[in-house]
């Protein structure tokens, strides 16, 4: 089965903050990080499972060869995945809770 993916407002400009910022160090940078956040999105509409929960059924994914983590729910009966943020792994650890209205 696949799952739909579903990126937020926030995550949506998470990601074009995170390109231009890529993209200010080294041309074509942004475009980099943008195809290994693919790669994250692949996996995760064929198995949005296989990373944990971390709280309140939200689930985290280490990005490969860039220092980020993309925070998704899944909403089953719907066969979709919701990208709710892409935060630098170095924030504080409660940040994400802020980004995604569960507080703290």
């Amino acid at each position: 089965m696949s799952y739909d993916i579903i990126i937020s407002p926030p995550a949506e400009i998470d990601l074009i903050d995170i390109q231009d910022y890529y993209d200010d160090l080294v041309f074509g940078l942004g475009e980099r990080f943008l195809l290994k956040f693919q790669e994250v999105l692949s996996l995760l509409e064929r198995h949005p499972q296989i990373y944990p929960i971390i709280e309140d059924e939200i689930r985290r994914a280490n990005m490969n060869n860039f220092p980020y983590t993309v925070f998704y729910s899944i909403e089953e009966f719907r066969n979709e995945v919701e990208i709710l943020a892409v935060i630098h792994q170095s924030r504080n650890p409660i940040y994400w809770r802020t980004r995604i209205n569960l507080g703290e």
